[in-house]
């Protein structure tokens, strides 16, 4: 009977140990997944939240000199046209839309084109930003792009198109997304 019960205990203690083994592996792997993901997110992010404040930096600048003239070729012939920040910014967006993988626009809850109309995440982001989050981001899910948005503040320079529509200087006018 001992030596039944011995083997029993043996054979116990090497399938426990190895199910301990196989379990730690196992919560290692799953650890370093999840930081890995952590650590691409964060990286993403980053990157996002920089582009944004370039594309934004680009449009204070425009809004700094009252909109911008530039030269173009129209059937021909050099001409000269007055661009405001935001015709600005939508122009650069069709042009980073086509041919890079950085795909941004501007958007807002009350637009007056309505191009610009918000997706359903856009107008969850924009309700947000009006509560006092400064950015929302994630990648999308099933899918490896990263969606990130922060929000657009109204300045006086808005207000030429959008003071009718009741926004203040300071109000969040809409989203970078």
């Amino acid at each position: 009977m001992n030596i039944l019960f011995s083997r029993i205990i043996k054979s116990v203690d090497w399938k426990l140990g190895f199910i301990l083994w196989v379990s730690m592996i196992l919560l290692s792997a799953g650890v370093n997944i999840l930081l890995e993901y952590r650590q691409v997110e964060s990286i993403a992010r980053a990157q996002a939240e920089a582009i944004v404040d370039y594309i934004d930096v680009m449009g204070e600048w425009n809004r700094s000199h009252d909109g911008i003239y530039y030269k173009r070729n129209a059937s021909g012939k050099d001409t000269y046209s007055w661009i405001n920040s935001y015709m600005m910014m939508a122009e650069l967006s069709q042009i980073a839309n086509k041919e890079k993988q950085v795909k941004f626009r501007i958007t807002s809850l009350k637009p007056l084109n309505q191009r610009n109309a918000p997706t359903g995440w856009e107008s969850e982001s924009l309700k947000l930003f009006e509560n006092g989050v400064k950015q929302t981001g994630g990648f999308i899910e099933n899918d490896t792009r990263y969606r990130f948005m922060m929000p657009l503040y109204t300045s006086k320079e808005c207000l030429q198109c959008h003071g009718h529509q009741g926004y203040k200087v300071g109000d969040v006018r809409g989203g970078i997304s």
